[in-house]
C-alpha cells in the first residue's frame, strides 16, 4: 500500500486479513519449550522434570498442529516437522543423560553400603570378641567415612564430565549456525525505504499479512495502533532484527538482501527499542557502546543541550549523576530515557523510535517533537499508541 497524508487526524490502515493467520498457540509455544530448554538448561533435574512434562504433552502438541494443516498446509507442516525434530533430539539425549546420572548413583550408593557394612561386620565382630577397643572402632570406623568419600570425588567426577559435555556440545552447535546472509554492497547513505508484502506470524496466530509501506528522506512517519498489533514487529522486520515469511525490503531500490546490513545499521540506522536488553556496563559506557562515540558525561548533556533538550539534559543528568555503575541497577523509566537519548545522539541518515515518549513529562515530550520538526534531511519513523501525538507527523500508517 502507498504512504498517505493523515486527514482530519485520520492515518492509513494496514491491509491485515484476520483469517490469514489461524490461532494456533500450542504449536508455537511447545516448539520454544523444546528450544528454551535445549539451549538453557544442564542442571539434571531440570532436565528430567521437562522430559516429563514435554513427554505427557506430545501428542497433544502434534496433534494440534495437525487441526490447522489443511488451512495452511506448508506453514504448520513445517511447525509440526520441526517440533518432533526437536522432541525426538531432546528426549534421546535428555534419558541418555539420565542414565548415566542415575549409574553413578546407584554405583557410590552401592560402594558405600558395601563399605561400611563391611565395616560393621569385621570392626564390630572385633570389637564383641574383645580384639579392638571402642576407640579403634570408632578411629576404623572414622577412616572408613574418608576413604569413601574420596571415592565419591571419583565417582561425581563422572557426573560433572557428563554435564560440562553438554555444555560444551551445545557451544560446538553454536558455531556450526547458518550465518545470516547478508550481502556484500556497502552504502554509507539512506534515502529511501521500501517495504512491500510483508508478513509474519506472532505465537498467538495472528500477524502481519502482506504489509507495504514507504519512507522517504525529510518525512516523519507515525506507526500506530492497538497493543499487540506488529508495531514493533514491523520496525524489526525493517532492521532485520526479524525475519518475515515474506515479502521484499528495498533501500534506495536495491533489495536489502544484496546490502551488507550490519555495516548499514552502524553507520545509517539510530535504533530505540522498547524492550531492550542491557549490558551490565554504565550508562555512558552503553551510549559510547551503542554509537562508537567517546563522549564523557558533560559532552553527552552539552549535546542534548544543543539540541535544545534542556529537560531531558536534566534527567538523563541525574541518572548519570547516580553512583550506579550497572545500567541494569535503573528502573524501566531511567532506562527508557537512556535509550532515547542514546538514540538522539547517533548521526544517523534513518532514526526508529519505539514508544519514546511513554516516560517523558509534557514539557519534555514538546521538546522531543521539536527536536524531530528540525530533522529535515532524516528519515524518522516513530512507534506509538498515543493518537494525540498524529499532528507532529508526515504520514501516518494504522496497523
Amino acid at each position: 500500500m502507498k504512504a498517505v497524508i493523515p486527514a482530519a487526524g485520520e492515518g492509513k490502515r494496514f491491509n491485515k486479513d484476520s483469517t490469514y493467520m489461524h490461532k494456533c498457540l500450542v504449536p508455537i509455544n511447545g516448539k520454544a519449550l523444546l528450544l528454551y530448554t535445549l539451549e538453557n538448561l544442564t542442571n539434571i533435574k531440570e532436565i528430567t522434570e521437562c522430559i516429563v512434562i514435554i513427554g505427557e504433552n506430545h501428542e497433544k502438541i502434534i496433534d494440534t498442529i495437525g487441526t490447522k494443516v489443511n488451512d495452511t498446509p506448508i506453514l504448520f507442516c513445517k511447525q509440526k516437522q520441526s517440533v518432533e525434530k526437536y522432541y525426538d533430539v531432546f528426549y534421546k539425549k535428555g534419558i541418555l543423560l539420565q542414565k548415566n546420572s542415575n549409574l553413578y548413583v546407584l554405583v557410590q550408593s552401592v560402594i558405600y553400603l558395601v563399605g561400611f557394612s563391611l565395616v560393621i561386620y569385621f570392626a564390630g565382630t572385633d570389637l564383641a570378641n574383645g580384639r579392638i577397643t571402642v576407640g579403634q572402632f570408632t578411629i576404623i570406623f572414622t577412616y572408613m567415612g574418608i576413604a569413601l568419600s574420596n571415592t565419591n570425588l571419583i565417582l561425581t567426577f563422572g557426573q560433572t564430565y557428563q554435564n560440562t559435555k553438554t555444555s560444551y556440545n551445545r557451544i560446538k552447535e553454536l558455531y556450526q549456525l547458518e550465518l545470516r546472509e547478508d550481502g556484500l554492497l556497502k552504502k554509507e547513505t539512506v534515502n529511501f525505504i521500501e517495504a512491500k508484502d510483508i508478513s509474519y506470524i506472532f505465537e498467538n496466530g495472528n500477524g502481519l499479512n502482506k504489509i507495504s509501506a514507504d519512507f522517504q528522506k525529510g518525512k516523519r512517519y507515525l506507526i500506530c495502533g492497538s497493543n499487540g498489533a506488529g508495531k514493533t514487529t514491523f520496525i524489526n522486520i525493517l532492521i532485520r532484527q526479524y525475519k518475515s515469511l515474506s515479502g521484499d525490503i528495498f533501500i534506495d531500490n536495491i533489495n536489502i538482501k544484496k546490502i551488507n546490513y550490519e555495516q548499514l545499521r552502524l553507520n545509517c540506522f539510530s535504533v530505540m527499542n522498547q524492550e531492550q536488553k542491557f549490558p551490565s556496563v554504565s550508562v555512558v559506557e552503553y551510549i559510547n557502546l551503542s554509537n562508537n562515540t567517546e563522549y564523557s558525561t558533560r559532552e553527552i548533556i552539552d549535546r542534548l543541550i544543543m539540541k535544545d533538550m534542556y529537560n531531558i539534559a536534566m534527567d538523563i543528568h541525574e541518572v548519570l549523576e547516580k553512583e550506579t555503575q550497572n545500567i541494569n541497577m535503573l528502573s524501566g523509566g531511567e532506562k527508557q530515557k537512556v535509550e532515547l537519548v542514546k538514540t538522539i545522539l547517533k548521526d544517523a541518515d534513518v532514526y526508529f523510535f519505539d514508544e519514546p515518549t511513554a516516560h517523558l513529562d509534557q514539557e519534555s515530550r514538546d521538546e522531543y517533537y521539536q527536536y524531530l520538526k528540525k530533522q529535515k534531511d532524516k528519515i524518522i519513523v516513530v512507534v506509538s499508541h498515543n493518537s494525540q501525538e498524529r499532528q507532529y507527523f508526515d504520514v501516518i500508517y494504522e496497523v
